[in-house]
Parts: C-alpha cells; sequence; structure tokens
C-alpha cells in the first residue's frame, strides 16, 4: 500500500490462486489500493480463480470494484501491457 501510494501506481493485479484464506484486514487492504488507484485514474484486477476467496469477496462487496480475470496474462492485455 505504501509503495502504491508513494509511487503514484495507476493499477494493480491482485493474484489470490495460493492464497487459503482472507480476513477483513486483507479485505480492507485490498478496498484500500482500489480507492488508491482510482485516485491515480487506474484500475484494480483480481485473479487465481479460488472460490473460498471470491466467495468472501463477494460478501464484502469488493467484487463489484474490483475486476476478475482469468490469470495475470489476462490482466495485462486488459491493462493494454502486453
Amino acid at each position: 500500500t505504501k509503495i502504491v501510494k508513494e509511487n503514484g501506481i495507476r493499477n494493480i493485479v491482485f493474484n489470490f490462486s495460493n492464497l487459503k484464506s482472507i480476513d477483513v484486514k486483507g479485505i480492507n487492504a485490498i478496498f484500500y489500493n482500489y480507492e488508491i488507484v482510482k485516485k491515480n485514474e487506474g484500475r484494480s484486477l483480481m485473479c487465481g480463480n479460488n472460490d473460498n476467496i471470491r466467495k468472501k469477496l463477494k460478501r464484502s462487496r469488493l467484487i463489484n470494484y474490483v475486476y476478475e480475470t482469468q490469470d495475470e496474462l489476462s490482466a495485462m492485455r486488459i491493462l493494454n501491457l502486453g
């Protein structure tokens, strides 16, 4: 978060493929980073197809703000980086 904020990073991709669980602090960190890149006129994306994490993000409504992609390569294409 500090690096994203201090360097004006515009886009961020969260890969949840190896994440086993997420708590409220993790969800809040994702949302906070979403807010930062939004102010920088960028986008937040997530990938990894982790059903457990996706369910928690859906319950938190964060899934409404962070764009879902299949994998990091797809995210790069959406962001016109690859």
